[in-house]
């Protein structure tokens, strides 16, 4: 039996997001793996919002009370205040600029003694002139002033086309107390037609910044990427190491970093020639259900080894999520690590209920691990327009990997990602025809805002898997 009060934790943790176990892939397969984007668009037509959940975990009988949220809302429909009572008793409270991307998450716990809350932590986000997120940084409260814990900063440079030039990353060192560098990818290099030919990426050491990766890229006749080959540093010059071939594409959009292969191949360079290492393929189904399969060359010959599979309602909601390894000894895929997230909605599109399976291996089967219910919903009809899913605006990939980088039909402009219960996630802005991250976002179902800087605000649905 899992112990009550670890269950009780994590449900509270993953309350308000579907939370992934997959293993992390190396960096630039995470970069290059797109999902499809020629998903079916939902039918709703207005924004519905829960302003409570009654949350509970498995005690292998029967389902346990862990707690309650309550949630409230800004007259926009994001989210300005959350109360987690039961085993948290916590309080977040939402902060958002003129242009209504969110600057902090305050988080507090009830003092019974004083009948006060108390700060205990927080996190900021800064923008820059562009919109672009500048730092991201997270404070726990010292009972006198915030301190920082962690954070990041994330700073682009563009040049007069709108092309990225420079993408340099900070963290904070709390030794140093101070920003370090961490990471830079610089020397951007483009064609007559804008096309990507290389860039350079380098890592801090110390005082200084050291060569690390050449990243090259090829076009074929159809005027689409038809191979990539990265190059590492030797000390003295780079060199070929691993290279990806065979890229066939369900949707070219013309920028790197939102678009949506079908499969591809990865090799790397072994004695002197190109050795076959993984391969990568993704197969369609109904309502834009997909299963997205990762294979690895063994014996001369491919053998499965990581398969996520989402299905999805003729509402396009989320319904399944589905992570497995592949047992190669047995020739079977592999559930002890697998786990799904089972989503109910009503007949307007409203969450009324999501469970989320763990595998059991003593049981050999799958098990009932959390439960969220979800009632007294809002309905936002006077921001029907700026909510509402928009035969305009075009998101590519959608679904998309987290960490991967979306477009939103190629347009400038801000926008803002929340999640079901309202809860803003990310928000920025989008430089010229450029793209915007969903590095942080779990698995789940989001509702993207986009206000371009000329027209109407548009807006739609985005899956993260």
């Amino acid at each position: 039996m899992k112990n009550q009060y670890i269950i009780s934790s994590v449900l509270l943790l993953c309350l308000f997001s579907l939370e992934s176990t997959g293993k992390d892939k190396d960096n630039f397969l995470r970069r290059f793996q797109k999902n499809p984007a020629n998903q079916v668009e939902s039918s709703n037509t207005l924004l519905y919002k829960p302003g409570k959940s009654v949350n509970y975990f498995w005690n292998q009988t029967d389902w346990m009370m862990a707690g309650t949220s309550r949630m409230t809302y800004t007259m926009s429909g994001r989210i300005s205040s959350r109360i987690d009572s039961g085993f948290s008793n916590m309080k977040t409270t939402y902060t958002y600029d003129s242009q209504e991307r969110e600057t902090e998450q305050l988080n507090q716990s009830y003092n019974s003694a004083s009948q006060t809350w108390d700060n205990t932590s927080r996190s900021v986000t800064v923008y820059d002139n562009q919109g672009n997120t500048q730092e991201r940084r997270s404070e726990n409260w010292s009972g006198t002033a915030w301190e920082i814990n962690y954070g990041s900063r994330d700073l682009r440079t563009y040049n007069g086309q709108n092309l990225l030039t420079e993408h340099l990353q900070k963290e904070w060192n709390n030794t140093a107390s101070d920003w370090v560098n961490t990471n830079l990818d610089t020397d951007f290099q483009y064609d007559g037609q804008s096309r990507l030919q290389n860039y350079t990426s380098k890592i801090w050491e110390s005082i200084q910044w050291v060569n690390d990766e050449k990243s090259l890229w090829n076009y074929g006749m159809d005027n689409k990427p038809n191979q990539v080959t990265i190059q590492s540093w030797n000390g003295n010059a780079f060199v070929d190491s691993n290279r990806v071939i065979d890229i066939t594409w369900f949707n070219w959009s013309g920028n790197l970093d939102n678009s949506a292969p079908q499969q591809y191949t990865m090799q790397k360079l072994f004695n002197g020639n190109w050795a076959n290492y993984q391969r990568y393929s993704v197969t369609m189904g109904l309502n834009g259900s997909e299963s997205t399969s990762i294979e690895i060359f063994v014996n001369n010959a491919w053998v499965f080894s990581e398969r996520f599979s989402s299905s999805f309602d003729e509402q396009q909601n989320m319904v399944i999520q589905l992570d497995e390894s592949y047992d190669m000894g047995l020739s079977v895929w592999d559930t002890t690590y697998a786990y799904y997230n089972q989503n109910t909605y009503d007949g307007q599109g409203r969450i009324l209920e999501t469970i989320t399976y763990s595998w059991d291996n003593t049981l050999n089967v799958f098990e009932k691990m959390m439960r969220s219910v979800f009632s007294e919903h809002s309905v936002f009809t006077g921001n029907q327009l700026l909510y509402a899913s928009s035969k305009d605006l075009e998101i590519v990939p959608n679904p998309a990997n987290a960490g991967e980088f979306v477009q939103v039909s190629g347009l400038e402009g801000n926008y803002s990602i929340s999640d079901l219960t309202g809860r803003q996630r990310l928000s920025g802005f989008i430089f010229g025809k450029g793209s915007f991250s969903t590095e942080g976002l779990s698995p789940g179902i989001y509702f993207l805002l986009f206000q371009p800087t000329k027209g109407q605000s548009q807006s739609g649905r985005l899956v993260v898997k």
